[in-house]
C-alpha cells in the first residue's frame, strides 16, 4: 500500500473519532504529558509540524493518543500532520531513538543546562512548562550566566568537591546577576575557594587528604564571618539547608542531601551578599533573588 500524507484540521470531535481506532496500544496514558499538551495548544504554541499522527494499513492508530487527547481536553482544532496506511511495524520503532535533549536543543555542554536547572529547582520550577522552553535556556546559556560557567570551568572543571560544586558556583553566578560581586570578584573568590577542595593523594591507598592547613588557614582568616563558617560546616560534611519555615536552618549531612546544588547555592549566597556575610548564622529564603536573576 501507498502512504499517505496529509495536513488536517483535526477539531476535538475528530480527535475522539481517531481515538477510536486506539485499539492495540498497550502504551499507558499519562494524564501529566495530555495537560502540557493541552496547555501549549490553548496558549497558541503547539507546532503541527514537529510531530504527527500515525495509522496502519489496518486502520489502526500507531501514534498519537497524548496528542490526539490534548486536542480534545483544550477543546481547540490544531493542523496535524497525518500518516496514513503505514506499515504495523512502525510502531515498534515510533519513540525508539535518542531523545534530544535540551543541550542538543540549545547547542551547548551539558553543564550549562545543569547550571539553569540548579537555578529552576530553587525556585520549584524544574518540573513545570518551562523546562521545555528552549528560548528560555537559550538566554541564560548565550548570556552573563553562561560565560560565568565558562570561565570556572576553564578555571576548574570537576564539580564533584563542595566547594567546587554546582551549588557553589551558581552562588556566585547569582550574586553577579544581582549585583552583589562583579565578574572579577566573583571569579576570583572562586579561585580561593578552589584552596578548600578535598584531593587524593598518590600512592597513599587514595586517603583523602586537604591542601596544606597553612595555605587554607590564610585564605579562610581573610573570609567573612558567614563564609567561613560555612567552610568550616562543608568541612564536617554538613549543610546549611533553609527548613521552609519563617528563618529557621538546620544542617544536614551534606553527602546524603538531596537536589544539595540549589540547598548549597542558598546558603553560600547568604554567606557572600554584602548585608548577611558578616552575620553569624544562616536566615531566612532568598527565592525572590533567584527569581530577579531568572528574569521571571
Amino acid at each position: 500500500m501507498t502512504i499517505e500524507v496529509t495536513v488536517e484540521n483535526v477539531s476535538p470531535a475528530d480527535a475522539k473519532v481517531l481515538l477510536t481506532l486506539n485499539t492495540k496500544n498497550y502504551r499507558q496514558l499519562n494524564e501529566t504529558t495530555v495537560n502540557r499538551y493541552a496547555d501549549l495548544i490553548r496558549e497558541g504554541e503547539w507546532l503541527p509540524e514537529a510531530s504527527h499522527i500515525v495509522i496502519d494499513w489496518n486502520g489502526v492508530l500507531s501514534d498519537g493518543q497524548h496528542r490526539l487527547k490534548a486536542i480534545m481536553k483544550s477543546g481547540t482544532a490544531i493542523d496535524m500532520i497525518i500518516v496514513r496506511c503505514a506499515d504495523p511495524r512502525s510502531r515498534l520503532v515510533i519513540d525508539d531513538h535518542m531523545p534530544r535533549r535540551m543541550k542538543d536543543h540549545v547547542g551547548c555542554k551539558a553543564h550549562h543546562i545543569v547550571m539553569v536547572n540548579t537555578f529552576l529547582r530553587a525556585e520549584g520550577l524544574h518540573t513545570t512548562k518551562i523546562k521545555k522552553d528552549v528560548e528560555f535556556y537559550e538566554r541564560h546559556v548565550f548570556g552573563d550566566m553562561g560565560q560565568l560557567v565558562n570561565e570556572f570551568n576553564e578555571i576548574y572543571g570537576n564539580t564533584s568537591d563542595p566547594f567546587t560544586s554546582y551549588g557553589v558556583r551558581a552562588a556566585l553566578i547569582l550574586a553577579v546577576l544581582n549585583g552583589e560581586l562583579t565578574k572579577g570578584e566573583a571569579v576570583e573568590l572562586f579561585k580561593r575557594l578552589i584552596t578548600f577542595r578535598k584531593y587524593k593523594v598518590k600512592k597513599t591507598n587514595n586517603k583523602v587528604h586537604f591542601y596544606q592547613s597553612s595555605t587554607r588557614s590564610a585564605v579562610q582568616s581573610s573570609m567573612p564571618t558567614l563564609l567561613s563558617k560555612l567552610v568550616d560546616l562543608l568541612d564536617g560534611d554538613e549543610l546549611p539547608v533553609y527548613t521552609g519555615v519563617g528563618s529557621r536552618w538546620v544542617n544536614h549531612e551534606y553527602s546524603s542531601t538531596r537536589e544539595k546544588a540549589s540547598k548549597l547555592m542558598f546558603a553560600t549566597y547568604q554567606a557572600i551578599c554584602k548585608d548577611t556575610c558578616n552575620e553569624t548564622k544562616f536566615r531566612g529564603p532568598l527565592s525572590s533573588q533567584v527569581s530577579k536573576a531568572l528574569g521571571i
